[in-house]
């Protein structure tokens, strides 16, 4: 009889894959001239798309046409994601409390009085407090729940990703 009383002994060697930057191309919609991007669509000439037979043609020649004009006032620009989306983050509250941060932050910058400032930090620190709830309970919405992916997609807050993942588990 051998009696060995170590203790079991296991090593699993567990890594996470690190994210792998992507490129990513968006449109720069906050410089966009909207009364000139109007002109230059009213002045597109329609009557190509009207001269054409097929519906097929119709719609490429008409696609082309306002895909140039948009090209024209809101150029697509190559952009790198280096970090996973942070889905937490996408409430309407935190995004209208960083707007308000904003224009707390380049008031403080312009008056430099003590007020400006203690309403920019009362803000930032209510900011960081809500960022923080809003994470823990992504994550533990994400750890509690039978499928992890799931409920990852849920809580993005836009009504389209809420509808597709509802309408992929029906």
């Amino acid at each position: 009889m051998v009696g060995d009383h170590d203790a079991p002994f296991a090593c699993i060697s567990v890594s996470v894959p690190r994210f792998q930057p992507r490129l990513k191309f968006l449109r720069n919609e906050k410089e966009l001239d909207e009364s000139a991007f109007k002109e230059d669509l009213s002045l597109l000439p329609l009557e190509a798309v009207y001269g054409l037979e097929s519906p097929d043609g119709m719609v490429d020649v008409l696609n082309s046409l306002m895909k140039d004009c948009l090209d024209r006032h809101a150029p697509l620009r190559r952009v790198k994601v280096t970090r996973p989306p942070a889905t937490w983050l996408q409430t309407e509250e935190i995004r209208q409390l960083q707007k308000e941060q904003d224009q707390l932050r380049a008031e403080a910058h312009k008056k430099g009085g003590e007020t400006s400032w203690a309403a920019f930090r009362d803000v930032r620190n209510k900011i960081k407090s809500v960022v923080g709830k809003a994470r823990r309970s992504f994550l533990a919405n994400a750890l509690s729940s039978r499928r992890p992916k799931e409920s990852v997609e849920d809580d993005t807050s836009s009504p389209t990703s809420k509808s597709q993942a509802s309408s992929r588990r029906s």
